[in-house]
Protein backbone atom coordinates (compact mmCIF):
# COMPACT_ATOMS: atom_id res chain seq x y z
CA UNK A 1 0.00 0.00 0.00
CA UNK A 2 1.23 3.31 -1.10
CA UNK A 3 0.70 4.98 2.44
CA UNK A 4 1.66 8.51 1.10
CA UNK A 5 -0.76 8.55 -1.30
CA UNK A 6 -3.60 7.59 0.75
CA UNK A 7 -2.70 10.12 3.66
CA UNK A 8 -3.00 12.71 1.15
CA UNK A 9 -6.80 12.60 1.56
CA UNK A 10 -6.29 13.83 4.84
CA UNK A 11 -8.09 17.04 5.19
CA UNK A 12 -8.06 18.83 8.58
CA UNK A 13 -9.37 22.24 7.59
CA UNK A 14 -12.35 20.38 5.84
CA UNK A 15 -12.81 17.59 8.60
CA UNK A 16 -11.79 15.11 6.08
CA UNK A 17 -10.12 12.99 8.15
CA UNK A 18 -10.82 9.88 10.56
CA UNK A 19 -8.76 9.14 14.12
CA UNK A 20 -6.78 6.75 15.18
CA UNK A 21 -6.86 6.72 18.94
CA UNK A 22 -3.91 4.45 20.74
CA UNK A 23 -4.58 3.61 24.24
CA UNK A 24 -1.88 2.43 26.19
CA UNK A 25 -1.75 -0.55 28.06
CA UNK A 26 -0.78 -1.34 31.68
CA UNK A 27 2.51 -3.37 29.68
CA UNK A 28 3.85 0.57 27.86
CA UNK A 29 3.13 2.38 31.22
CA UNK A 30 5.03 -0.34 33.12
CA UNK A 31 8.39 -0.13 30.86
CA UNK A 32 8.00 3.61 30.41
CA UNK A 33 8.39 4.16 34.18
CA UNK A 34 11.17 2.05 34.36
CA UNK A 35 12.61 3.60 31.02
CA UNK A 36 12.36 7.03 33.17
CA UNK A 37 13.73 5.64 36.20
CA UNK A 38 16.73 4.28 34.34
CA UNK A 39 17.53 7.38 32.53
CA UNK A 40 17.48 9.58 35.33
CA UNK A 41 14.00 11.24 35.29
CA UNK A 42 12.19 9.74 38.35
CA UNK A 43 9.37 7.27 38.02
CA UNK A 44 6.65 7.79 35.40
CA UNK A 45 4.12 9.36 37.86
CA UNK A 46 0.81 9.87 35.34
CA UNK A 47 -0.18 5.98 35.73
CA UNK A 48 -3.68 6.55 33.96
CA UNK A 49 -3.85 5.32 30.47
CA UNK A 50 -6.62 7.76 29.44
CA UNK A 51 -4.67 10.79 29.68
CA UNK A 52 -1.97 9.33 27.53
CA UNK A 53 -3.78 8.35 24.51
CA UNK A 54 -2.20 9.13 21.54
CA UNK A 55 -4.41 10.65 18.61
CA UNK A 56 -3.85 10.37 15.02
CA UNK A 57 -5.57 11.87 12.09
CA UNK A 58 -6.01 8.98 9.25
CA UNK A 59 -7.62 9.04 6.09
CA UNK A 60 -11.15 9.72 6.35
CA UNK A 61 -12.62 5.80 6.78
CA UNK A 62 -14.65 5.79 3.22
CA UNK A 63 -11.09 6.18 1.77
CA UNK A 64 -10.46 2.46 2.02
CA UNK A 65 -12.74 1.27 -0.02
CA UNK A 66 -11.26 -1.77 -0.75
CA UNK A 67 -12.25 -5.18 1.85
CA UNK A 68 -9.12 -5.26 4.50
CA UNK A 69 -7.34 -1.83 3.09
CA UNK A 70 -7.97 -0.15 6.22
CA UNK A 71 -6.42 -3.19 8.49
CA UNK A 72 -3.85 -3.29 5.81
CA UNK A 73 -3.07 1.07 6.24
CA UNK A 74 -3.26 0.25 10.17
CA UNK A 75 -0.71 -2.80 9.95
CA UNK A 76 2.07 -1.01 8.23
CA UNK A 77 1.18 2.16 10.28
CA UNK A 78 1.75 0.43 13.77
CA UNK A 79 5.03 -0.04 13.82
CA UNK A 80 5.67 3.80 12.95
CA UNK A 81 3.09 4.63 15.46
CA UNK A 82 4.82 2.65 18.43
CA UNK A 83 8.27 4.33 17.28
CA UNK A 84 6.24 7.57 17.53
CA UNK A 85 4.47 7.29 20.63
CA UNK A 86 8.26 6.09 22.35
CA UNK A 87 9.86 9.02 21.16
CA UNK A 88 6.92 11.14 22.69
CA UNK A 89 9.05 10.25 25.84
CA UNK A 90 12.57 10.31 24.54
CA UNK A 91 12.96 7.04 23.73
CA UNK A 92 14.76 5.26 20.62
CA UNK A 93 14.20 1.98 19.11
CA UNK A 94 17.39 0.67 20.91
CA UNK A 95 15.75 2.02 24.36
CA UNK A 96 13.05 -0.57 23.94
CA UNK A 97 13.11 -4.49 25.17
CA UNK A 98 11.33 -5.49 21.87
CA UNK A 99 11.33 -5.31 18.23
CA UNK A 100 9.32 -2.72 16.58
CA UNK A 101 6.84 -4.29 15.07
CA UNK A 102 2.86 -4.43 14.38
CA UNK A 103 2.46 -7.71 16.48
CA UNK A 104 4.70 -5.83 19.78
CA UNK A 105 2.46 -2.55 19.04
CA UNK A 106 -0.61 -4.65 20.11
CA UNK A 107 1.31 -5.95 22.99
CA UNK A 108 1.36 -2.25 24.58
CA UNK A 109 -1.27 -0.55 23.01
CA UNK A 110 -5.47 -0.81 22.12
CA UNK A 111 -6.77 1.19 19.07
CA UNK A 112 -9.57 2.55 18.06
CA UNK A 113 -10.95 4.59 15.66
CA UNK A 114 -13.17 7.34 15.10
CA UNK A 115 -15.05 8.04 12.01
CA UNK A 116 -15.61 11.74 12.09
CA UNK A 117 -15.17 14.50 13.95
CA UNK A 118 -16.59 17.83 14.67
CA UNK A 119 -15.55 21.59 14.75
CA UNK A 120 -16.54 23.48 18.23
CA UNK A 121 -16.89 26.45 15.37
CA UNK A 122 -20.35 24.65 14.23
CA UNK A 123 -21.59 25.11 17.81
CA UNK A 124 -20.76 28.45 17.89
CA UNK A 125 -23.00 29.09 14.81
CA UNK A 126 -25.37 26.92 15.92
CA UNK A 127 -25.55 28.92 19.07
CA UNK A 128 -26.10 32.20 17.35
Amino acid sequence: MDLASVCRSIRPAELKFSLLILTPRRRFLDWLSQFMEAKGLGAYSNRRAREEEGVWLIPPIDRFSEPGMFATFVREMKPRLLLAELRQFGAEASDFPNDITAEVFDEYFEVALRTEAASVTDLLETMS
